[in-house]
């Protein structure tokens, strides 16, 4: 069994961290919940792929997140994130996701919970914590009033003014990678993906790189799934481009 030194495990699990902070950021933007839920599930696969890699378990490079989860669920731990995984399958390819299927939250919390497994399953000693069920925090909190859409969210949803660019204005700062808590203690490596940058790096500047729609402004970071080929707007779907 290969660990978390080795070069193939680490590249995985440094590109399910890069898409769960992609996530986290989404969950926070207007219009941002079901492209939250598309990384959320990505990360998913890749930590799901990570562990396949240090299992010596062969996973299809065109299977899904469900499938690599079949081919790897009989590790010890990952019975436990079935849950988890069911809720984020619904959600792997961008703006195809059913809405009444879960929440931008859910999905946070599915992606952690898988994360945790297969941390522990690659040797970390990480705290317990409970079990993801689906809807646990609505259900806990009762339920929410409705509030009048922001315009900026009103302008996603009916489409919006010409000129109008779902970007962050000049200084702003997301916060830290993971505003609810590093989800791994401060012992835990570091990972770093293909492109060198660690996660220091990410909290300093916004995503170089990003994925812009020209017809309704829409604007997605660039992540190595949305990196080659027609990537289709989650709102309007039509082909997005490439900018930096």
């Amino acid at each position: 069994m290969k660990t978390l030194d080795d070069a193939d495990v680490a590249a995985w699990l440094a590109e399910a961290d890069e898409d769960l902070v992609d996530a986290a950021t989404l969950a926070r933007r207007p219009g941002g919940s079901s492209m939250a839920q598309y990384h959320s599930a990505q990360a998913a696969e890749k930590f799901l792929r990570g562990l396949c890699e240090a299992m010596a378990v062969k996973a299809n490079p065109m299977w899904d997140l469900a499938r690599v989860y079949q081919e790897i669920r009989k590790c010890e731990g990952l019975s436990e994130v079935a849950a988890a995984v069911e809720a984020l399958a619904a959600h792997g390819t961008p703006g195809k996701g059913n809405p009444a299927q879960g929440s931008s939250g859910d999905a946070l919390r599915a992606i952690r919970a898988i994360r945790r497994a297969v941390l522990v399953a690659l040797g970390m000693d990480l705290p317990a914590e409970p079990p993801f069920v689906a809807g646990a925090v609505a259900a806990a909190t009762g339920p929410m009033t409705s509030a009048a859409p922001t315009p900026a969210e009103a302008a996603l949803e009916n489409g919006p003014p010409a000129g109008y660019v779902n970007a962050p204005p000049p200084g702003y700062d997301d916060g830290p990678t993971f505003p609810h808590g590093d989800p791994a203690p401060a012992t835990t490596p570091q990972f770093r993906g293909p492109s060198g940058r660690d996660d220091g790096d990410r909290r300093s500047s916004y995503v170089k790189m990003f994925l812009i729609c020209d017809t309704c402004g829409v604007r997605l970071p660039r992540t190595r799934q949305t990196a080659m080929g027609r990537v289709p707007c989650p709102h309007c779907n039509r082909p997005m481009r490439l900018a930096s």
